[in-house]
């Protein structure tokens, strides 16, 4: 145990104390150990910012700048994957319903149609791919549902698998690597993505049409739905869908729900009504901070990192919607105006749920995922106008593309926006930072006089921690209060304890 009086504060005059190259000798039990991590030095009281920055030489201070700048950057990053993500979705919903819907769309939006499936990762359905060479319908339908698991299983083992060799070195962005791309966080992705094609595919494998006294598959003419071949491909379509329209959202929930602890520590709910909008602000922040640094729930961030702490369900919840909308929505009635109400119906139920909860942390990605639902309503609106003979040609081509035109121009401006954000933060963060390099008065403390300070503030920090251990309080109490008494130079322990 260090004995408090090995413990050496720096007395009521500091700079007298520290001004000349000397430093006076302790008492021969005391101990100045080496100074600490700059994390482990925090100032207290009002002027603690200020104090700290005072102490800071140019390059301390040009290394923090970058530091706060590169923070800055890794948010703006964050919040362009969340709306692309929402981006993403919402246009795969809209591209896999335009083909069941069956429908000779007007000539600009079928354009653009074929420009969303690049969106749905499914190329095999754009008429210039599929001209290369021709596919059957079982063709995609294993192509679907298989391409996936191989790209999977591909990068895993040929290129995760060797950037985790190296990344056990201590090189500073293998450690980064290792925490954010995972084998588990590879899989969500490329689930994320294939989702909607794979669930569109084996849909329509069980949608036959009648012609004659046969019946084909709808959707491949030259596909009976009879004879071997398609009770094969049939019980293949049954499986497959146990394990992607109906697995995949049971599998981001049995993920979340196994950490939900983690990633809703404090098991905090916003609709609180008998808390202050303040406090519910305060609470889902802190909330925030600490599972942010959790390592043990890094390889499912991509699940959880855009909304709330208590919505750690809400991206199963999403991938439910994606499943009615391309999956379920291929079987009610296909190329009917039921099947357009079918769709309508679903949307408004989950914009009314969006719009109920707000799940997402930024506010922009709420307005943005509502902003979408409004725009599968209208489109499904328009289908079922379409449909019923109320309106075609040139007016509901120009309705179309108008509707999709102002959600793209409104996800544009919301990510600018969040672009611009960003930017002005860095900027005013430099501009303040490099204010006070010239405002700043009287001499700069040297590094040896700053090694002397923070070694006897290690000494204290091993007292208090052992006291601590000790579960002694009388004694905690006493070494915490002589040193603030003693310490004049906002260097403390006080806070860090």
């Amino acid at each position: 145990r260090i004995s408090e009086s090995s413990v050496v504060y720096p007395t009521n005059n500091l700079k007298s104390d520290l001004s000349t190259d000397k430093i006076e000798k302790v008492s021969d039990d005391s101990e100045i150990l080496p100074p600490p991590p700059p994390s482990m030095v925090l100032a207290s009281g009002s002027t603690a910012q200020e104090e700290t920055n005072d102490d800071m030489t140019d390059k301390e201070l040009n290394d923090k700048n970058e530091a706060e700048a590169s923070v800055a950057l890794i948010r703006l990053y964050s919040m362009l994957n969340v709306k692309w993500k929402i981006l993403v979705s919402a246009f795969q919903i809209l591209a896999s319903n335009s083909q069941s819907f069956r429908m000779d769309w007007p000539v600009a939006f079928g354009y653009i149609v074929e420009i969303l499936m690049a969106f749905n990762v499914d190329f095999f359905v754009i008429p210039q791919v599929n001209c290369l060479q021709k596919l059957s319908h079982y063709d995609r339908l294993l192509m679907a549902t298989v391409l996936p698991l191989f790209i999977i299983i591909f990068i895993g083992i040929f290129v995760i698998t060797p950037l985790d060799a190296i990344a056990r070195s201590r090189h500073r962005f293998c450690r980064w690597y290792n925490q954010q791309h995972s084998r588990t966080a590879l899989a969500i992705i490329i689930v994320f993505l294939f989702y909607s094609s794979a669930s569109r595919i084996i849909a329509v494998t069980f949608v036959c049409q009648d012609l004659g006294t046969d019946t084909y598959l709808r959707a491949d003419l030259n596909l009976r739905c009879s004879g071997k071949s398609y009770q094969f491909w049939f019980y293949y379509s049954v499986f497959m869908s146990l394990i992607w329209p109906i697995g995949m959202p049971l599998l981001f929930f049995t993920l979340c729900w196994r950490n939900r602890q983690r990633i809703h520590p404090f098991s905090f709910s916003k609709r609180n009504l008998h808390v202050s909008r303040k406090k519910k602000e305060k609470e889902v922040t802190k909330a925030l901070a600490v599972r942010q640094f959790d390592p043990k729930i890094h390889s499912i961030k991509v699940l959880w990192i855009p909304y709330e702490p208590e919505f750690w369900y809400w991206e199963s919840a999403e991938t439910i919607k994606r499943m009615m909308l391309t999956f379920l929505a291929q079987l009610v009635k296909p190329g009917t105006p039921i099947q357009a109400l079918y769709c309508l119906c679903v949307a408004i139920g989950f914009l009314r749920l969006q719009s109920y909860f707000n799940p997402y942390c930024q506010d922009q990605d709420d307005v943005l995922a509502e902003s979408l639902m409004w725009m599968l309503i209208f489109f499904y609106t328009q289908v079922m106008i379409n449909m019923l003979g109320f309106l075609q040609g040139l007016a509901i081509d120009i309705m179309l593309c108008t509707t999709l035109t102002c959600a793209v121009l409104g996800a544009i401006a919301l990510v600018i926006s969040d672009i611009k954000r960003e930017l002005n933060f860095v900027q005013n963060l430099r501009s303040a930072i490099k204010k006070s390099l010239t405002t700043r008065q009287g001499s700069v403390i040297t590094s040896a006089e700053r090694k002397a300070v923070a070694g006897q503030l290690e000494a204290a920090r091993t007292a208090v921690e052992q006291y601590g251990n000790e579960d002694d309080d009388a004694s905690f109490s006493k070494i915490k209060n002589t040193n603030q008494q003693r310490s004049q130079a906002n260097f403390g322990f006080g806070e860090w304890a």
